[in-house]
């Protein structure tokens, strides 16, 4: 027999710690920026970050908030002519740069991209 359990605490205490180290190493504080992908600025409650590619934050096209690269990941998936090319449906790469993203934006997009490949992917077989 097969038995889906969930995820011990102690896994999801280290993604979310992860999350929290990323959220600190890639926030950005600067009022004159903008989202790439809704147009709006950070807030205390919205922050944006970096994209952890080439890309300068200033430039604009390399920073958002966490929900909108999520939101990009998703539609990414949606696709299916990008999700058949490449497992991470393309989103692991800025299409500005072309250089691999890192950070608390790419490790969102990938949990969002696992719980849709996997919609029980916080779950293991045991």
């Amino acid at each position: 027999k097969r038995y889906c359990l969930p995820f011990p605490e102690a896994i999801i205490d280290a993604i979310e710690r992860l999350r929290q180290l990323l959220i600190a190493q890639d926030c950005i504080n600067d009022g004159n920026l903008h989202c790439m992908f809704c147009l709006e600025c950070g807030t205390l409650e919205n922050a944006l970050f970096k994209s952890g590619c080439a890309c300068r934050p200033d430039s604009g096209v390399s920073i958002g908030h966490i929900s909108c690269f999520q939101e990009y990941a998703r539609a990414s998936f949606a696709d299916k002519k990008i999700k058949r090319k490449e497992i991470d449906c393309g989103v692991s790469e800025c299409s500005h740069c072309a250089q691999h993203r890192n950070g608390i934006l790419l490790f969102e997009m990938s949990i969002s991209l696992w719980k849709l490949y996997d919609p029980g992917g916080l779950t293991f077989l045991h």
